[in-house]
């Protein structure tokens, strides 16, 4: 369908809306792993209350160096006399995102709840085979907020009032010092 008005131009093509529990469970965890090409990744979490109040937290990060190697046809696609193995260079990347919810139960069948995801990426782009780059880079941020009332006792007997406010935030920065675009 259409994309709500509260994703901005960022839902163009739509979005999928997946509502989890809201927290309260008290937990914990954490994990770390690491990957090839000096891969590394760790996120943890926490959810619990406080009194009336439900909270969740969580965090991730992921890094990655790349310079894997590949064969480079040096552009001549029918001629494997030139092809090299050549590191893939500046395609590293750092990013972190995180999740904060919390949910208050007010008096009566009354809740107001605030939800805030971020997102963080810097990355290298290596550019096609024959114009690798070592300096161009693209780095991205968002967030996404909102406040939401839900009330079953302020309409009376069997009504519902829900009202959301989102709020949104977004930042790319493209920065290419003349490898791509005086190559191309």
């Amino acid at each position: 369908g259409q994309a709500p008005l509260s994703f901005g131009e960022s839902a163009m093509g739509g979005i999928l809306s997946i509502t989890t529990r809201t927290p309260g469970t008290p937990s914990m965890g954490a994990r770390a792993g690491i990957g090839s090409f000096c891969a590394y990744f760790g996120d943890a979490d926490a959810s619990g209350r406080a009194g009336r109040v439900r909270l969740y937290l969580g965090v991730h990060g992921l890094s990655s160096v790349g310079d894997f190697p590949y064969l480079n046809n040096m552009g001549t696609n029918t001629n494997a006399a030139d092809d090299q193995t050549v590191l893939r260079q500046n395609d590293d990347v750092e990013q972190a995102d995180g999740t904060f919810r919390a949910a208050i139960d007010l008096r009566g069948r009354r809740t107001l709840s605030l939800g805030l995801i971020g997102f963080g990426r810097d990355q290298g782009l290596p550019g096609p085979n024959l114009a690798q780059t070592r300096f161009v880079r693209f780095a991205t941020a968002r967030a996404l907020g909102y406040l939401h009332y839900e009330s079953r006792d302020d309409l009376g007997p069997n009504g519902r009032l829900d009202a959301q406010l989102f709020f949104s935030a977004e930042r790319d920065h493209f920065t290419d010092p003349g490898e791509l675009s005086d190559g191309v």
